[in-house]
């Protein structure tokens, strides 16, 4: 099941849809990481059900370019095999 990440990057509120399967143990303690170190903020959303969103810093948008540098190789590498 995909997870949506919000990335203010280049388009203000766009969401990219991540297609990976994770434990939501697994999610929360990368996210909480990635907290601590700035990369992101999280903000509770007062809703029925309780929600929160994560958000990228101006840390975690300074690393967009070499993330979609990685998944530009990520890829290619798909389409050579």
């Amino acid at each position: 099941r995909g997870r949506k990440i919000r990335s203010p990057s280049r388009c203000t509120g766009s969401v990219w849809t991540v297609n990976i399967v994770i434990s939501a143990k697994v999610l929360t303690a990368k996210l909480r990481a990635l907290e601590e170190n700035r990369v992101v903020t999280r903000t509770a959303i007062a809703s029925s059900p309780p929600s929160v969103e994560y958000e990228l810093t101006a840390l975690g948008r300074e690393l967009l370019p070499v993330i979609e540098a990685i998944v530009d190789v990520g890829k290619r590498l798909v389409r050579m095999q």
